[in-house]
């Protein structure tokens, strides 16, 4: 009769010889395969599907390497996720989103760097002086809080 012990014993000796199998059989396959896909000049959308996928899955649309948006000081965004700091306060100050687009090169036009220019220029004139949103911020922590009225009993 075996006993618990024994048996893990086996258990743990098939896994190594599994693992030992599937490995040489794995490697004798993908010798295969490779030599299929040359001979057929199979590409990886033949083999997969739209895309190249794996699976079925569709390939995430739209993600790149490249970045789609930058500045002339090198700072990019690829277009996806939050706006980063930088693209945030020159949207502030008058810029437009189209000025920061890329045309594929990491170099950004000489028009969109003048349309910059000329939109910190007027975001400049159009703000009044002491109206900055950091200024109202200390203005309003040095009265006191968040605006809302203290209850006083």
């Amino acid at each position: 009769m075996s006993t618990y012990v024994k048996l893990q014993k086996q258990i743990e000796a098939l896994q190594v010889e599994a693992a030992k199998i599937l490995s040489d059989e794995k490697a004798g396959k993908i010798a295969e395969v490779k030599a299929i896909i040359q001979t057929y000049s199979l590409t990886p959308q033949e083999l997969f599907g739209r895309g190249g996928s794996w699976k079925g899955k569709s390939p995430v649309r739209g993600k790149s390497s490249a970045p789609a948006y930058g500045d002339s000081n090198g700072n990019t965004w690829g277009g996806r996720g939050p706006r980063p700091q930088w693209l945030r306060d020159a949207l502030n100050n008058g810029s437009n989103l189209e000025d920061f687009k890329l045309d594929g090169n990491s170099e950004t036009t000489e028009v969109s760097k003048t349309r910059r220019a000329v939109g910190r220029k007027r975001a400049a004139t159009k703000r009044a002086p002491g109206k900055s949103p950091a200024r109202k911020r200390a203005t309003k922590k040095a009265a006191g809080g968040s605006g809302a009225a203290s209850k006083t009993e």
